[in-house]
């Protein structure tokens, strides 16, 4: 069983989408991170974001 991942998004301005099926957190252009959705338990939101 693989162990699943709490994502923090904590960048002001930052883009939480879903792109190819994977969901992707994206802050001014850069990937900060980018998983399936099979990987991850929770996204944590702690500023100002947009998710789409």
């Amino acid at each position: 069983m693989l162990d699943k991942k709490i994502v923090f998004v904590k960048d002001w301005g930052a883009y939480v989408r879903v792109n190819k099926g994977m969901i992707t957190c994206v802050v001014k252009d850069e990937v900060k991170w980018s998983l399936s959705p099979a990987e991850i338990s929770s996204i944590i939101i702690l500023a100002n974001s947009s998710i789409s």
